[in-house]
């Protein structure tokens, strides 16, 4: 039975830790991403100003 017990918890031990790299793994991803449109707005926006003038 104890056995059983301490499967279990590591199991769910796991399962949590497995959640956690997720979620910091796609908070990595949406800051890359929200990185990367705001370097191409900025290119864009450079070009622009300098087609303008």
């Amino acid at each position: 039975m104890s056995e059983w017990l301490l499967a279990k918890e590591q199991q769910s031990l796991r399962v949590r830790w497995a959640g956690q790299v997720q979620a910091v793994f796609h908070t990595v991803v949406a800051v890359v991403a929200m990185a990367l449109v705001l370097a191409a707005d900025l290119v864009l926006a450079a070009t622009r100003h300098r087609w303008q003038s």
